[in-house]
């Protein structure tokens, strides 16, 4: 009996001769999933980071602007 979804499922030949490879293969795409998720989120971890720090500058120039307005005009 075939698998509902075999035609989408990519056969190698290692599979026919030692089926128990086929495990170890899935297990390693799930540890590439892995990584490559964790890659993404320290990517926008780092993202935030930078944006939150120019962001910050940001308001640090705003909240000088209230005390001292004078001293915005001076960026103009």
């Amino acid at each position: 009996m075939k698998h509902r979804h075999s035609a989408l499922r990519p056969t190698f030949p290692q599979q026919r001769v030692l089926p128990f490879l086929s495990v170890r293969m899935q297990g390693a795409v799930s540890i590439e999933y892995a990584l490559v998720a964790s890659l993404i989120a320290l990517v926008i971890v780092v993202g935030f980071v930078v944006v939150g720090t120019s962001l910050g500058a940001v308001y640090d120039r705003l909240a000088a602007c209230f005390v001292n307005p004078a001293s915005c005009l001076d960026g103009l």
